[in-house]
């Protein structure tokens, strides 16, 4: 194991080289000291050594930030990752992470896209992008993520539909919605919320019939007259 002090002797006499350099950090993150840690792992940055890539020290900088709890700097660095690497799911679940935190919808949304585009056949995209969907009511973009995932053998196929139902109810697909929530109380008959959508859209249907049936008897009255 490398010994941290032997280590930081060496790399003052060659203060520019990359694996000196590395090696110091990655001692001090054994060490789990992270302070000490990021001088290094900063250098290595300004010497532009950095690729995004899985185990780079830009991801060991990342980390040391979020150790130190610097956030502001952990989410640029999470950023720079992103921008550099074509497969940065890593960073790019602790940006959701982050963006979920303090609420801010259209990044989760931004981050999902973008796991999405790496790899369409991820569950964890297309549950941030509903999610995301769902907190900013966007019902259209919360069926195309749920859809997605029921193509996917998802864990909770109750939750699925009952997520499918609620926002085809808000765009007025009631019986596409009853059909869901249906499902949904097949898979899971004691799920209370289920139970009380299917109430709401039996009573929404009932007044849509009578107010369908208003009409015709209006529109038959001033036919007669």
């Amino acid at each position: 194991e490398t010994d941290p002090q032997e280590m930081a002797n060496w790399v003052k006499q060659h203060p520019n080289n990359y694996w000196g350099l590395r090696s110091l950090a990655s001692a001090y993150l054994s060490a789990e000291q992270y302070q000490l840690a990021k001088s290094p792992l900063e250098k290595l940055k300004t010497l532009e050594t950095t690729t995004g890539e899985r185990g780079d020290p830009l991801e060991m900088l990342a980390r040391v930030y979020r150790e130190l709890d610097q956030l502001d700097s952990e989410r640029e660095t999470l950023k720079q990752i992103v921008s550099l690497s074509s497969d940065a799911l890593p960073a790019l679940r602790r940006l959701i992470e982050l963006a979920r935190e303090e609420q801010n919808w259209e990044l989760v949304a931004e981050y999902a896209a973008e796991i999405n585009s790496i790899n369409p056949l991820l569950p964890e995209g297309h549950l941030a992008m509903a999610e995301a969907a769902e907190k900013l009511d966007r019902p259209i973009g919360v069926l195309h993520a749920l859809s997605a995932l029921a193509k996917m053998d998802p864990v909770d196929p109750a939750e699925l539909d009952y997520r499918m139902a609620i926002a085809l109810e808000e765009v007025e697909q009631f019986d596409l919605a009853k059909h869901h929530v249906l499902r949904a109380l097949d898979e899971a008959p004691r799920y209370r919320d289920a139970h009380r959508l299917l109430l709401r859209l039996s009573q929404r249907a009932n007044t849509a019939q009578q107010a369908d049936e208003t009409t015709k008897t209006d529109e038959n009255q001033v036919e007669s007259r």
